[in-house]
C-alpha cells in the first residue's frame, strides 16, 4: 500500500505539473464586439468555460497537447480551430451567419414630445437611396419638402429663408453646403435630425417656414473606434472612444474634405465660356467630448466648423454684359463652441443648459465688388422639465441669440422681379459700411395635460414670447396641441399657432431697406393622424395622413414708393404689404416585409403669394405634386435601393421681350405674369448597392450610388440669349455614378 500511494502521488504531480492554463476572449468578427455568456469548449478534453460581459474566458488544468477549440452559438456560423498548449492565449473571431447593414428594429412608436416632428436616426440617412449617406439630403425623402438645387431647404411652399437651422438647439447660418452636395457635420457624427413643419411646438421660433435641426451623438465608449471613406467627390475620417479607464469621458473627431471642385475643373477644362479654375470645395471638422459625471449629471461639448468655397473665372461676358466678367469667389464659413450641462434634479425633474458662440463668415467677390459680413454670435438655451404626476408635465425654457456684425458692400443694386434680374450692368453700385448687433430673446411654456391617467385626450398648451431688438418688436406666439389615443396604434392630432421672424438686416437698413418694417408672421393649422398596422411586429405598415394650411401676412416686399423719413422724401424700398397662403395634403406610407421595405411619401401642394399692385401669383416654389417612392432589398450583406422623386416643375416668370439700354450696351427684359409658367417635371431615378465585406477586425463597405439613372435632363432654370430673343432651359446634373468605400475599425 505505502508503495502503491507513492506511485499514485508522483502520477498526479506528473499530471498537474504538465497541465497549464489557457486564457482568450471571444469578439464578434468585423466589429470585435465582445460576445457576452457563451460557451467555449476543448475537445475531445469536454472542457469548457462560460466568457464574462468583456467576452472573457479562462480554463484551467488542460493537459499539453493537440486539442479542437469550439464555439457553437445561435445565429453565428460554427466555430472550430485546431490548437495546442503552446499559446496560452486566443482570440477568438466568430462571423454572423447574416450581417444586415443595420441591426436595430424599433417595433413599437416613439414616443415624441412633438408629433409634428419627423426624425431621421443614423440607420435611417446612411443607407437612403439618393441621399448619399447625408442627413439632409435625406430629409428631401419627407413629405412636404420641395426639390431644390441649393443649400435651402424649402418646407411645404415657404420661402427658402424661412426655414431655420440648428444644431444641438442653437441656430446656425446653414447646414447644408451650398448646391446641396452635403450637410455641415460628418454624417456617423449625427445621432438624428429632425424636421419641424407645420404646428411645431413652442420651443422653437424665429422661422415661419419650419426648422431642420442636427443633433450630434454620444460618442461610444465600449472600445476605440474609427472610421475612413473615399468617394468621387470627397473623403472623410473619425475617431471616437473613451478616454479614461472608467469609461465615463468619452471623444468624437471628424475631418472631411471634398474635391469635387477639382473634379468638375478637369471635366470644364476646354470651356472657353465658362472655366472652373478652382471650382466648389468644402471642409468640415467636428469634434464632441462628453464627461457622464455620474447618473444626475452630464456635460458635453461640440465643436463644429465649415467653410465653402467657390471660385471661377468668368473669361467672356455672360449674355454680352459688359460687366459680368472676371474673377468670382464666394466663401461661407462659420463656427460653432457648444457646451451643454445635463443635471436630472430629482426622479421628476431636470434641466438642460447651453450656449453656443463662434463667427459667421460670408464674402463674395465679383471683378472687385464686394460683399463682407462678418458676425459674431451668442446664443444660449435654458429648460427646465417637471412631471408633477402622472397627468401633468411642465417644460419652462429660454432660447436667445445675440450677434454682432460688420457688413460691408460695394456691389451693383440690379432691379429683380419674379426670378428675373436685369443685366448686371444696369445696377447703380451700393455701397455701405456698417456695423451692429441685435438681441433677439425668445421665452417659451409647454403644458402637457392629460384629465386622467386612462383618458385617451392629451392637451398640449403653449405660449412663446419673442422680442426682436432689431425693430423693438415684443410678439406672443400663442400654439396648442390636441392628442387623441385611440389605441395603442391609432391616434388623432390637430394643432394651431402664432409664428414670427425678424426681417432680415438688410430690409431694416436704414439706407438700403427700411427701418420702419415689422416682423412677417405665419399662422398655422394642421390635422393628421397616424395608423400603425403592425401589430407590435417589426413587419408591417405605418401609414401617416395630414392635411396643414398656413396663412401669411406682414412679408416683407419690395416697394418704389416713397415715404417720409426724418423729414426727408425717401424711397421706401420695402414694406410689409406681403401675403400669402399655403394648404396641402401629406401622406406616408412605410411597409416592411423581412427583408423588403417600400416607403411612399406624397405632397399636394398649393402655396400663392400677394402684394400691391400685383395680382395673386404662385409661391416661387408652389410644387403642386410631389412624390417620393423609396425600395430597397436587404440579404445578408448586400442591399439594393432605389428612389422615384416626381415633381411639379417649379414657376418661373417668362420673358416676353426686351429693349435695348444704350448707356450700358444690354437689353432690358420685358417681363410676362410673375411666375406664370412652369419647368418641365422633375423626374429622377436613383439606386444604390451596398457591400458589407467582413475582416477578424474592420469591416469594410463598398457602395456604388447611381444618381438621375434614367439620365433625365430635368430643368432647372430658363437661359436666355443677350437680346432675350431665344431661351433655353438650363439642365441639372446628368447621371452621376458615385463608387466609394468605407472602413470601419
Amino acid at each position: 500500500m505505502k508503495i502503491f500511494f507513492v506511485i499514485f502521488i508522483n502520477f498526479v504531480c506528473i499530471i498537474s505539473a504538465n497541465a497549464i492554463t489557457l486564457k482568450g476572449k471571444v469578439l464578434e468578427r468585423g466589429t470585435k464586439k465582445p460576445l457576452e455568456n457563451i460557451n467555449v469548449y476543448i475537445l475531445p478534453l469536454e472542457l469548457s468555460a462560460t466568457t464574462n460581459n468583456q467576452g472573457e474566458f479562462e480554463i484551467l488544468d488542460v493537459p499539453e497537447g493537440n486539442f479542437k477549440w469550439v464555439v457553437n452559438i445561435p445565429g453565428y456560423i460554427r466555430f472550430e480551430e485546431l490548437d495546442d498548449t503552446d499559446d496560452p492565449s486566443s482570440i477568438f473571431y466568430i462571423e454572423r451567419f447574416e450581417y444586415k447593414i443595420y441591426e436595430t428594429t424599433v417595433t413599437s412608436t416613439q414616443k415624441k414630445r412633438d408629433d409634428s416632428t419627423q426624425t431621421l436616426t443614423q440607420a435611417d440617412f446612411l443607407m437612403a437611396p439618393g441621399a448619399g449617406q447625408d442627413p439632409i439630403r435625406a430629409v428631401q425623402n419627407l413629405t412636404g419638402v420641395a426639390q431644390n438645387q441649393s443649400a435651402q431647404v424649402v418646407i411645404q411652399g415657404s420661402n427658402p429663408d424661412d426655414t431655420g437651422y440648428l444644431i444641438n438647439q442653437h441656430p446656425v447660418p446653414l447646414v447644408f453646403h451650398f448646391d446641396g452636395l452635403s450637410s455641415v457635420v460628418f454624417p456617423n457624427a449625427v445621432e438624428s435630425v429632425d424636421y419641424l413643419s407645420a404646428g411645431y411646438g413652442p420651443e422653437y421660433g424665429r422661422a415661419i417656414g419650419g426648422l431642420i435641426g442636427i443633433n450630434t451623438k454620444s460618442p461610444q465608449n465600449d472600445r476605440q473606434h474609427g472610421i475612413a471613406y473615399l468617394d468621387i467627390f470627397n473623403a472623410g475620417v473619425l475617431a471616437e472612444g473613451p478616454l479614461t479607464e472608467d469609461k465615463k469621458q468619452t471623444y468624437l473627431v471628424s475631418l472631411r474634405r471634398s474635391y469635387i471642385g477639382q473634379v468638375l475643373s478637369k471635366v470644364t477644362e476646354d470651356n472657353e465660356d465658362f472655366n472652373f479654375t478652382v471650382a466648389p470645395t468644402y471642409t468640415d471638422l467636428t469634434a464632441i467630448y462628453e464627461n457622464k459625471i455620474d447618473e444626475k449629471n452630464i456635460f458635453k461639448l461640440d465643436l463644429v466648423a465649415s467653410q465653402d468655397e467657390l471660385k471661377f473665372l468668368i473669361n467672356k461676358p455672360i449674355n454680352d454684359d459688359p460687366k459680368l466678367r472676371g474673377e468670382f469667389f464666394r466663401q461661407t464659413q462659420f463656427f460653432r463652441i457648444i457646451p451643454k450641462y445635463t443635471r436630472k434634479i430629482n426622479s421628476h425633474s431636470e434641466m438642460d443648459n447651453s450656449f453656443a458662440f463662434g463667427p459667421d463668415k460670408i464674402l463674395l467677390n465679383l471683378n472687385n465688388q464686394k460683399l463682407d459680413i462678418n458676425s459674431w454670435n451668442f446664443s444660449t438655451r435654458s429648460e427646465w422639465r417637471n412631471r408633477f404626476n402622472e397627468n401633468y408635465k411642465i417644460y419652462l425654457g429660454l432660447d436667445s441669440l445675440f450677434d454682432r456684425r460688420s457688413v460691408f458692400v460695394n456691389l451693383s443694386d440690379v432691379y429683380t422681379q419674379g426670378g428675373v434680374s436685369n443685366p448686371y450692368s444696369t445696377g447703380e453700385i451700393a455701397s455701405t459700411d456698417i456695423k451692429s448687433s441685435s438681441q433677439n430673446l425668445g421665452f417659451y411654456l409647454r403644458n402637457e395635460i392629460k384629465i386622467s391617467e386612462t383618458s385617451p385626450w392629451t392637451f398640449f398648451p403653449g405660449l412663446r414670447f419673442d422680442y426682436f431688438d432689431r425693430i423693438k418688436e415684443g410678439e406672443l406666439s400663442p400654439r396648442a396641441n390636441l392628442k387623441y389615443q385611440v389605441n395603442d396604434s391609432l391616434f388623432f392630432r390637430l394643432a394651431a399657432g402664432l409664428y414670427y421672424q425678424p426681417p432680415s438686416g438688410r430690409e431694416t437698413d436704414k439706407n438700403y431697406g427700411n427701418p420702419e418694417l415689422t416682423s412677417p408672421r405665419s399662422s398655422h393649422y394642421t390635422f393628421g393622424w397616424q395608423k400603425d398596422f403592425r401589430g407590435g411586429s417589426s413587419d408591417g405598415v405605418i401609414w401617416n395622413s395630414g392635411i396643414f394650411y398656413k396663412n401669411l401676412d406682414r412679408l416683407v416686399v419690395s416697394s418704389t414708393a416713397l415715404t417720409n423719413r426724418d423729414g426727408s422724401q425717401v424711397q421706401e424700398n420695402y414694406n410689409n404689404q406681403g401675403t400669402g397662403t399655403i394648404y396641402g395634403l401629406e401622406q406616408s406610407v412605410k411597409w416592411k416585409k423581412n427583408e423588403y421595405r417600400l416607403t411612399l411619401a406624397y405632397t399636394l401642394l398649393k402655396s400663392t403669394r400677394e402684394e400691391p399692385s400685383v395680382p395673386k401669383y404662385p409661391s416661387e416654389f408652389d410644387q403642386t405634386h410631389n412624390l417620393n417612392l423609396i425600395g430597397s432589398y436587404e440579404r445578408g450583406k448586400w442591399i439594393y435601393s432605389t428612389r422615384l422623386r416626381y415633381v411639379t416643375g417649379n414657376p418661373y416668370t417668362p420673358v416676353e421681350s426686351s429693349y435695348y439700354d444704350a448707356d450700358n450696351n444690354v437689353y432690358i427684359p420685358l417681363r410676362g405674369e410673375i411666375y406664370s409658367e412652369r419647368l418641365g417635371n422633375f423626374v429622377q431615378l436613383d439606386f444604390r448597392i451596398d457591400r458589407k465585406i467582413v475582416y477578424d477586425k474592420m469591416l469594410l463597405y463598398a457602395y456604388l450610388d447611381i444618381q438621375n439613372l434614367s439620365n433625365n435632363k430635368n430643368e432647372q432654370a430658363i437661359n436666355y440669349s443677350y437680346d432675350y430673343s431665344q431661351s433655353q432651359p438650363t439642365t441639372g446634373l446628368p447621371i452621376i455614378p458615385i463608387f466609394g468605400v468605407r472602413g470601419e475599425f
